[in-house]
């Protein structure tokens, strides 16, 4: 298996992964969540198809085994240990609110053809590859990967990878165009009729400073825009 390592941009990969399943999870009825701590590097070194298989991956199994509440998708800047000494390093977080994993089936989960319990298959498919397929992945990108859960209580998946920056031979400085600033707050009209899908705009961009006014459908777009005046629309 070959590894990447080129600039990418972590929270795009997180925004564009939760945006696949969003519809998914409106079928259900769940909250889809997105929390992004500021210490984060704008831009990191690694295999951002890799990070997006994983992330999708968690992120289906969290919607599947989840019929209340919702899902949360965090990243965080940690340290770890290793051979090395500590450094730092990125920790992606999907945390869910649905039936949990007991402790003794923790510990198999991420082995090849092994899933919880033998009801799992019966009641929601899959082969019990997945998390297997996961584990392997993050470890050819030299991080690890783990749960935390209880029955009834939900479970949180977890990848920590090394949090290697590019350098100027890498790529190219952030422009103020590329960087969230909040003291460049815009007025912003999102028009958009999947309610999760505006719920994950206005928090993104909340947190980025702007304000917003939501439409759910064409006419309210118009109607908003004949008694605002608006920086941008994003529409569909």
């Amino acid at each position: 298996m070959k590894i990447e390592c080129i600039p990418y941009e972590p929270l795009s990969v997180m925004e564009g992964s939760l945006a696949a399943v969003c519809t998914s999870c409106e079928e259900k009825g769940l909250y889809l969540d997105l929390q992004w701590s500021k210490d984060v590097p704008f831009k990191l070194m690694g295999d951002l198809n890799r990070l997006r298989q994983i992330l999708l991956n968690l992120l289906s199994n969290a919607i599947k085994f989840t019929e209340q509440g919702g899902i949360t998708v965090e990243a965080t800047t940690t340290r770890r240990d290793d051979r090395s000494g500590t450094r730092p390093s990125i920790r992606f977080v999907v945390r869910e609110t649905g039936m949990g994993i007991s402790e003794e089936n923790q510990g198999v989960i991420f082995l090849k053809y092994q899933q919880a319990n033998a009801s799992v298959a019966r009641n929601f498919g899959g082969t019990g590859l997945g998390l297997s397929i996961c584990k392997l992945l993050v470890q050819s990108m030299n991080g690890s990967i783990g749960v935390e859960s209880q029955l009834g209580e939900g479970s949180m998946f977890w990848i920590s990878l090394p949090a290697e920056v590019p350098t100027e031979d890498h790529v190219q400085k952030p422009t103020e165009d590329d960087i969230p600033n909040e003291s460049r707050c815009l007025h912003v009209l999102v028009a958009e009729d999947n309610k999760v899908n505006q719920k994950l705009l206005g928090s993104m961009l909340k947190r980025m400073g702007h304000t917003l006014d939501l439409a759910g459908n064409g006419k309210e777009a118009l109607d908003l825009m004949q008694c605002h005046r608006y920086d941008v629309v994003l529409m569909e």
